[in-house]
């Protein structure tokens, strides 16, 4: 399928259909990619006042993508792999087994099927730490989110756990939360703060002073951690 290009002010955006109307969205895909994605019957005008109504923040980001970016993980014997802050080495064991991920003894070990023609797969090697950040992203929300609930008085609908890179996580106005795999990359108390954001959210849909406020009440450092996340995105990837 031909790819579709908007270009607004001299950026260029793919534009990817969507069967979801109404909502527009711009990101970066895994790839680092930019998109905006749009209805099917969306037209270009709209598209386009979209992405204007978000220009400051797009070429801001694009900024920062520019001045932190990183060299993709090539997945070699003894590379090094962040879980909770700490940094592990990756152990290789190639073999006729099905592939799969584990971590044991401070060692991330890839092992079975990982190696195309004597080199490793990095398509499979990104799916499984997409995998494997997820499921240890899932188990740490599942033991520590429901105290944080309790603390801040309040919680989701429903939450996900997703491959996103675009944001840490999100609330919707219908209470459900989504929170980016990469989590489980960050050192615990950058966790507790992107948790406490999106808490805060459930009361106040927006970041006002009344916001900040509150989330300054369970977490005071709370600028420090943005500011944090914001400066080293570029080192929470796989």
């Amino acid at each position: 399928m031909r790819k579709e290009y908007i270009e607004v002010e001299g950026i260029k955006i793919e534009i990817r259909r969507t069967e979801k109307r109404g909502q527009i969205s711009l990101g970066f895909d895994k790839n680092g990619v930019l998109y905006v994605e749009a209805a099917r019957g969306e037209s270009l005008d709209n598209v386009q006042c979209f992405i204007l109504k978000h220009i400051r923040w797009l070429k801001k980001r694009l900024e920062f993508n520019e001045k932190h970016k990183t060299a993709n993980h090539v997945y070699a014997e003894g590379e090094r792999f962040y879980f909770r802050g700490m940094t592990y080495p990756l152990k290789l064991d190639v073999c006729d087994e099905r592939p799969s991920l584990s971590f044991n003894g401070g060692v991330f070990i890839a092992r079975g099927q990982i190696a195309k023609n004597g080199k490793i797969d990095r398509d499979l090697m990104h799916w499984l730490f997409t995998k494997w950040y997820a499921r240890r992203l899932e188990e740490i929300l599942k033991k520590e989110f429901p105290a944080w609930c309790k603390m801040v008085g309040a919680g989701p609908q429903k939450v996900s756990v997703k491959d996103v890179k675009s944001r840490w996580g999100s609330c919707s106005s219908k209470g459900n939360m989504m929170f980016s795999a990469a989590l489980a990359l960050v050192p615990p108390h950058l966790f507790e703060y992107i948790v406490v954001h999106e808490l805060c959210h459930i009361f106040e849909m927006n970041h006002s002073e009344r916001f900040w406020k509150l989330v300054g009440k369970y977490c005071p450092d709370w600028k420090e951690c943005r500011k944090d996340l914001n400066d080293n995105a570029c080192k929470y990837r796989w």
